[in-house]
């Protein structure tokens, strides 16, 4: 998502102090606290409960911003809507969210029709 909306961005291990980062972390890891804007994207293994995981999730809130388990694409949407403060990203982000509201359109007439939603 980030290069669809042609976002500068760099993969590293580390926090950025000048800049926005993007975490992905199991909740087990440690995480340092970072007066740094972080962005948190908590994954999940496959053999975990994701109900339990979901509710585990607020205890690592404290600090930072965090979106949905295993949810990259989230993160990624999050940065942009933080980056677009001078409303660089607007029209891309317009564009973005007709496009998904279009999709759950479609996604809503297929349930209405007993259609599976499955590709």
């Amino acid at each position: 998502m980030l290069e669809q909306f042609k976002v500068n961005h760099l993969h590293s291990s580390e926090i950025n102090s000048n800049g926005l980062t993007v975490v992905f972390t199991e909740f087990d890891e440690p995480r340092e606290e970072s007066q740094s804007l972080v962005i948190y994207c908590p994954l999940v293994p496959e053999k975990d409960d994701k109900a339990e995981a979901a509710l585990n999730l607020l205890e690592h809130t404290q600090h930072g911003l965090w979106v949905g388990l295993n949810n990259g694409m989230n993160a990624a949407l999050a940065a942009i809507e933080i980056l677009n403060l001078d409303n660089k990203f607007e029209s891309q982000l317009l564009e973005y969210r007709r496009e998904q509201a279009e999709k759950v359109r479609g996604y809503n007439k297929k349930i209405d029709k007993g259609q599976s939603l499955k590709k």
